[in-house]
């Protein structure tokens, strides 16, 4: 963990200040020695790259029930994870009354469709954060428009994109519902109020049995000939910033939108529980990858910087052995799919597919100094639509006042960052 805290804090150097003789090209070679050391099991290090890039998240896919995806404890303590940190729901040990409530923060809506009940499963959807439409199309998911095969596993890596029946279920994990729950869509529950036509016609539409497909987002366009088609509720992707709020039919709004699954946790012990006791991943070998991409770009080594990120998209490529793995493995990494030249803004969408969620972004804005890419990449922010960014102040972060006010000489001593 000291090696990748280590490897970031060389790579801010261009972009804050150094120490006293420290330059760009001593920052960056020293920052690619560093992660090479954990790449490279340099020195006693024994981190490894996972051989799929689900396996780093234990996440559930929405579909099965507690426990049945992988051992969670186990799995936070994977070969690829470097730091963490921890939570537990261990009698005794879980003592903040607070746990890890990510889970709460990313999840759309779910629980008041035909079929399904809120769970710990699926979890507590809050709403606090939804992808863009810049996030949403990172990501090269298929090897084609027919959408048959998948190229870059990230994706359902990172968001759930189907929901199946539970409504009838009981315990304290699951919200208790009436029978009308599992009725199928009728004319009076569909096709008005934005909700999506489904069924032919909107009308007798089959009831729900646990386990059916009840939400389904397949994030690409399927037409109202497929949605009439099945009883399930199907959400094709809005097109266009922003995203309506439930005035287009059967579309992402600002209630339902691809769900990211990698800390939700379905060992809490009820429905409405914020107490997770998931850990926070904080670095994993996977970003190691890439800030050795940025050192190497940094020094101006092209081709290195290249060969770290193709080792992580062939890993990308990865689908337990599927038939089309080998292919896709070469595929994810031609001409068509990766750039021959690297630059800082393609890590940087690198790092969108790898990390989403993860809780690096502004600290990846700030070091590499793209703040550009705040109004380019999300619409809420840009002064032209309304929104708040302003360079000159939000390149920094306000300090608490308490904590100005316990520094001996006060703000004279340790003033407030600009403009706040």
């Amino acid at each position: 963990s000291y090696e990748a805290a280590n490897t970031d804090f060389y790579l801010s150097g261009p972009t804050f200040l150094r120490e006293a003789g420290a330059t760009s090209a001593t920052d960056f070679a020293a920052a690619r020695a560093i992660a090479d050391t954990l790449i490279q099991n340099i020195g006693g290090s024994t981190y490894q790259l996972l051989p799929n890039y689900v396996d780093n998240f234990c996440a559930p896919m929405g579909a099965r029930g507690p426990g049945s995806y992988c051992n969670v404890a186990t799995n936070e303590n994977n070969a690829e994870l470097i730091w963490s940190v921890q939570f537990t729901t261990t009698a005794g040990l879980f003592t903040t009354d607070r746990g890890n409530a990510l889970f709460v923060q990313m999840l759309s809506f779910y629980d008041d469709r035909q079929g399904m009940a809120r769970d710990c499963n699926n979890g507590r959807g809050f709403r606090r954060a939804r992808p863009t439409l810049y996030a949403r199309n990172l990501w090269q998911r298929w090897t084609d428009s027919t959408y048959t095969t998948t190229l870059d596993t990230r994706y359902d890596g990172t968001f759930q994109s189907v929901w199946l029946a539970n409504w009838s279920n009981s315990g304290a994990c699951f919200q208790t519902q009436g029978a009308s729950r599992g009725a199928g869509y009728t004319v009076g529950t569909c096709g008005s109020g934005g909700l999506p036509t489904f069924g032919t016609n909107c009308t007798n539409g089959a009831a729900f049995a646990i386990g059916d497909t009840a939400i389904y987002q397949p994030g690409h366009m399927v037409g109202q000939a497929v949605r009439q088609a099945v009883k399930y509720a199907i959400y094709e992707p809005c097109n266009a910033e922003p995203c309506p709020n439930q005035t287009t039919v059967g579309q992402y709004d600002i209630f339902r939108y691809p769900t990211m699954k990698k800390w939700q946790d379905e060992a809490r012990p009820d429905f409405n529980n914020l107490d997770g006791g998931r850990d926070v991943l904080l670095m994993r070998l996977g970003e190691t990858y890439l800030l050795a991409a940025e050192a190497a770009l940094g020094a101006g080594d092209q081709a290195g910087a290249r060969a770290y990120i193709v080792t992580l998209r062939q890993r990308a490529a990865n689908c337990g052995g599927c038939a089309a793995e080998a292919a896709n493995r070469v595929l994810i990494v031609d001409a068509t799919h990766m750039p021959a030249t690297i630059d800082l803004e393609y890590i940087l969408d690198e790092r969108g597919r790898e990390l989403y969620g993860e809780l690096t972004r502004w600290l990846d804005l700030a070091r590499t100094g793209l703040w550009h890419r705040i109004v380019a990449d999300n619409w809420q922010a840009s002064p032209s639509h309304g929104g708040f960014f302003n360079e000159a102040k939000h390149h920094l972060r306000p300090i608490p006042q308490a904590q100005i006010d316990l520094t001996a000489g006060g703000t004279r001593a340790f003033p407030q960052n600009p403009g706040y």
